[in-house]
């Protein structure tokens, strides 16, 4: 199990519909890492301002 991740998600009792297929890009998962490394977690992200 990965420490970094908070929570994994898992679904219990439920059915899925496929609605439609189409393709990602998977060029930031680092197999080493069992994950992806970007975002950084520890590097903040700024809020945009309250309106």
């Amino acid at each position: 199990m990965n420490p970094l991740v908070v929570h994994p998600m898992h679904i219990h009792l439920a059915d899925f519909q496929i609605l439609g297929r189409g393709t990602c890009d998977v060029s930031g998962f680092d197999v080493t890492a069992g994950g992806t490394l970007a975002p950084d977690p520890a590097t903040p992200v700024p809020l945009p301002p309250r309106r």
